[in-house]
């Protein structure tokens, strides 16, 4: 994670230069992002300080900080073993990640945005827009086939596709009351109180965008050949 933010300076009005590329926040965001799709518990950057190699008037470093988890949220701890392969994923991750792709980027910006939410609510909202940007492919997007071309990619085994389905429905039904002002009543509410359900969504949402990274097909690429096995019958994406 070493990294360097170039500046210049000059009392005078010469240049002030930053390259925003070299921004070691940047790498550590990204490396955060990994270990968040890693696995589950509680990450983030708690407090930071940086400290100019040079005189800047009236700034001799800068801090950024504190961030407080929600009460409940699982400790992240990483095992002997998964020290080792976190190392590997990382590796995968930085390298599926130099493939621009821009519904990627945006489901990891709302996955990260819905983790550190404190309201099951807008946990809900931004997972279920992360699904979205990777399985919607028209503007008018029936709910259905969203879910169903998520279930699909998720897993071969049909009962587990079934249950995927069956969670993705409910979480984008609740996702439509809240954002449109309805009172998400009955199962729907019972659900959204409930911790391991939000989790549910959440891990859903954290292998689906491991796995798209690691498919290395643009969203148009990967929704065609989803369609194409679901129509065929297909059990798995090859």
């Amino acid at each position: 994670l070493n990294g360097t933010i170039q500046k210049e300076f000059d009392q005078n009005g010469i240049t002030f230069q930053y390259n925003p590329t070299d921004d070691p926040r940047i790498r550590i965001d990204e490396f955060c992002s990994a270990l968040k799709l890693f696995k589950p518990g509680h990450i983030s950057l708690v407090y930071s300080m940086y400290i100019f190699p040079y005189w800047v008037p009236a700034i001799d470093s800068e801090s950024v900080g504190l961030y407080y988890p929600n009460p409940g949220t699982p400790v992240y701890l990483l095992s002997p073993e998964e020290a080792h392969e976190i190392q590997e994923f990382w590796e995968k991750y930085q390298e599926s990640r130099k493939r621009k792709n821009l519904q990627v980027d945006f489901a990891i910006r709302r996955f990260n945005f819905g983790y550190e939410r404190k309201s099951a609510e807008d946990k809900i909202i931004d997972y279920m827009i992360g699904f979205e940007a990777l399985f919607s492919a028209e503007i008018q997007e029936l709910s259905y086939r969203l879910n169903l071309r998520a279930s699909h990619f998720l897993s071969k085994d049909p009962e587990e596709r079934k249950q995927i389905f069956d969670d993705l429905y409910l979480a984008y039904n609740m996702r439509s009351k809240i954002v449109h002002g309805d009172i998400v009543k009955g199962k729907e509410r019972r659900s959204l109180e409930n911790d391991d359900f939000i989790s549910k969504i959440e891990n859903y949402l954290r292998r689906a965008i491991n796995l798209y990274l690691a498919s290395g097909m643009s969203k148009g690429e990967l929704v065609k050949v989803i369609n194409n096995e679901i129509i065929r019958g297909d059990s798995n994406l090859d």
